[in-house]
């Protein structure tokens, strides 16, 4: 039992440790706040402590624990509206403790020197901000979230076009491939036709933020 909860207690560390890294190197601006909120989401000790009462209660193993407390937590916030969102940034927040328990390292993407799309399952919030952050990224597409994301706010902050719950667009598009995406319609094209992406540049209409475009490589 104490073993347990010292190996809690050392992945919940890590985890801030990694947040404010990642804080440190996005500066000030936009992302930078949306990154603030999960680490106010490390400091809450709601999470933590109802752990560790599981883990003295229960006898459950410190990842189980983690689970537990968030499922328990999402139920009671439901699925939709903001409170939902603040579930998700706890599911988040869950997911870097226990892949910290388990010994994996966080998500590492090489971004190659050209302009891309990211297609993903889904893209958590700490590292979309360093991705999107470098400029090099020109559109997101994920299968998975929601428009009240902190991953889709942050998009829509640095003005990058943005498309989340895709459905199964990660399964359908592969590297290399040319995605043309329109962030205002969730329209997403896989290798389209040059005049079909063209015809997707004629209907934006500056300066919105969710404008259209093609760009040459997927991710």
């Amino acid at each position: 039992m104490d073993s347990e909860i010292a190996r809690l207690d050392g992945a919940v560390k890590e985890s801030v440790e990694q947040l404010q890294q990642i804080r440190r190197s996005l500066g000030e601006g936009e992302q930078g706040a949306i990154l603030d909120a999960h680490k106010l989401m490390a400091d809450d000790p709601s999470l933590l402590e109802g752990a560790r009462n599981l883990i003295r209660e229960e006898l459950l193993n410190a990842e189980w624990a983690v689970r537990r407390v968030v499922r328990d937590m999402s139920e009671k916030l439901g699925s939709d509206g903001y409170l939902a969102s603040g579930a998700r940034t706890s599911t988040r927040w869950a997911d870097r403790i226990v892949h910290n328990l388990i010994g994996e390292k966080p998500m590492v993407i090489a971004l190659p020197d050209v302009e891309v799309v990211i297609v993903a399952y889904d893209l958590p919030t700490a590292e979309a901000a360093v991705l999107l952050s470098s400029g090099k990224v020109k559109g997101l597409v994920t299968d998975f979230g929601s428009k009240t994301s902190h991953t889709a706010i942050l998009a829509r902050a640095l003005e990058i076009p943005c498309v989340v719950g895709a459905g199964q667009a990660s399964e359908i598009a592969g590297p290399g491939d040319v995605i043309a995406l329109d962030g205002g319609t969730g329209e997403v094209l896989v290798s389209p036709t040059r005049t079909r992406c063209s015809g997707s540049r004629r209907r934006a209409r500056p300066p919105s933020r969710a404008r259209p475009s093609c760009w040459g490589i997927a991710i």
